[in-house]
């Protein structure tokens, strides 16, 4: 996909299966239009992603969202601000803006 393509990146349920997640972030930015918006969900808290995916082991049982702090670094890094995160029982959401340039 071409730099600064779209409005918008969503990532639904997918986000700590990434095998570097730091540079996953760097390529949502990289496609967002600046100002766009960054969207990493999940239907259900941190801790029960975490605690689902150790309990099933195999390939997922790295596959870990890290804290809150950390994500925000992630992001952060990657060129975001705005960061916000919402982890509550029925859902994980790390919304972002990227840096207007």
């Amino acid at each position: 996909m071409a730099n600064q393509a779209v409005d918008e990146v969503v990532c639904n349920s997918a986000f700590p299966h990434f095998d570097d997640l730091g540079q996953a972030a760097k390529e949502m930015a990289r496609v967002l239009k600046s100002g766009g918006r960054v969207s990493v969900l999940h239907p259900h808290s941190r801790d029960y992603i975490n605690d689902l995916h150790a309990f099933l082991g195999g390939a997922v049982k790295n596959c870990m969202i890290p804290e809150a702090d950390v994500m925000h670094a992630i992001f952060s890094e990657a060129g975001f601000e705005n960061i916000t995160i919402e982890d509550v029982s029925q859902r994980y959401l790390l919304i972002g803006r990227k840096v207007s340039t």
